[in-house]
């Protein structure tokens, strides 16, 4: 097949393994965090069981909204938009979640981002490939989703190692916040092939 010939398909897969990847680990730790950074405990701990619904919120109603960024301003761009709120929310915003509107706020960022990337991912490869062949392109790549979905909140458990303190969140989030920024820099090479007539 053409597309395991290119490297862009590559690229892309990485891209996506990391991208999903980040958004599981949130999602597998989202009580936790709440509790530990949020100090949601006690009499409080259903606002941390709250953070997973929060997540699942973001992940839903902000689709519609990339699909709109990325018929705008192409999907490697909007692609580029998605990575950089994980950014936010990794270096920045989780840091200083020690209060709910923080939290929550970061929290439904976060899993928009997740989201996005069911919106995102496909409009991608129609770019890059073309639209005929999309359901089987689509598919392969698909095969990020559960690599990425698995071994990234591996590695962020192992990173946590039961530090359920401030510091070791933050060291946790910013080798998150790493893989972000190869996704990032892995972005700028993907391009299309030559004889994709959508380009």
């Amino acid at each position: 097949m053409t597309l395991f010939r290119k490297r862009t398909f590559y690229l892309t897969w990485i891209i996506y393994a990391i991208g999903i990847g980040v958004g599981h680990a949130i999602i597998a730790f989202a009580r936790l965090i709440a509790i530990d950074i949020g100090g949601f405990k006690g009499g409080l701990d259903y606002l941390a069981t709250y953070a997973i619904s929060i997540l699942a919120i973001g992940n839903t109603v902000l689709r519609p909204f990339y699909g709109m960024i990325a018929d705008n301003v192409g999907p490697k761009h909007a692609l580029i938009i998605v990575q950089l709120i994980q950014l936010l929310c990794l270096t920045i915003l989780f840091p200083i979640s020690n209060n709910l509107i923080i939290l929550y706020l970061t929290l439904f960022l976060l899993g928009s981002t997740y989201g996005a990337y069911f919106v995102v991912m496909p409009l991608l490869t129609s770019f890059l490939y073309g639209s005929q062949y999309l359901e089987q392109n689509y598919g392969i790549l698909f095969t990020a989703y559960g690599v990425g979905g698995v071994s990234i909140p591996m590695f962020f458990s192992v990173i946590l190692n039961n530090k359920n303190d401030i510091n070791g969140y933050v060291q946790s989030f910013y080798l998150l916040a790493v893989l972000i920024v190869l996704a990032l820099v892995l972005t700028r090479f993907i391009k299309p092939l030559p004889e994709n007539p959508m380009n």
